[in-house]
């Protein structure tokens, strides 16, 4: 993600941490080591073009206020369609979303991040050059991937954890019966991952935080999605 961020940054919402709300970096992938798996594809799809995940963030903490309760319960829905993505997050005190619209010219995407509550509407726009260097704490991530599973939305999904240079771990499940490339413009942090990503977990100072998939689907989006929020 996350955001693409990460960790202690989602707490803090600073303006220049909106994005990273969303686990969103670039960076390249060395994987660890693998173990093979026959993955038992439930309700698989393969490769679409149109997919929209929903995920419900749960945070346990040990403080009884604070953000992680302003967080517990948000939702995090990712729209792709058409070479766009959107990235939304629907929280009790912050509606944000970061939209990123691939170009046939390399290097040449939009990508802006928008805060749709409040007083002062906080828009961001990034150039690739500035995503990738937002991003810079995922270039040297590694992957490792483990046989084990778990159901989730009738999908089987197999374990792999995202070690990152600072020490922090990401624990994802995913599965391989969906995919799609354009999810790892606004996730590069799965980047490498054989799929789709259905449920991570990941620590910092304050809580333990995960996202699970509780919808996914391949209908049609209505073109409004990806317009952006009218000015205020």
């Amino acid at each position: 993600m996350i955001l693409l961020i990460l960790l202690k940054q989602f707490f803090k919402l600073q303006r220049s941490v909106c994005v990273l709300l969303f686990f969103a970096v670039a960076g390249v992938c060395i994987p660890v080591y693998a173990q093979e798996s026959n993955a038992v594809q439930l309700k698989g799809t393969g490769r679409v073009s149109t997919l929209t995940i929903t995920y419900e963030l749960q945070i346990a903490s040990a403080k009884k206020r604070g953000h992680a309760e302003s967080y517990n319960g948000s939702i995090k829905t990712i729209f792709i369609q058409d070479g766009k993505v959107r990235n939304r997050l629907v929280a009790l005190m912050r509606i944000q979303s970061l939209f990123y619209f691939q170009s046939a010219i390399q290097g040449a995407d939009t990508i802006i991040s928008v805060k749709e509550t409040g007083k002062d509407r906080i828009v961001n726009r990034f150039s690739n050059t500035e995503w990738d260097d937002l991003n810079r704490k995922y270039r040297n991530k590694r992957l490792a991937f483990f046989s084990d599973s778990i159901l989730i939305l009738n999908y089987t999904c197999y374990r792999a954890v995202v070690s990152l240079s600072d020490g922090k771990e990401i624990t994802v499940f995913y599965t391989t019966a969906i995919q799609n490339e354009m999810l790892q413009l606004t996730e590069p942090a799965f980047a490498g991952i054989p799929g789709v990503v259905l449920q991570y977990t990941y620590q910092n100072k304050e809580a333990t935080v995960v996202y699970k998939a509780t919808n996914v689907t391949t209908d049609a989006i209505d073109p409004a999605v990806f317009q952006l929020p009218a000015a205020k």
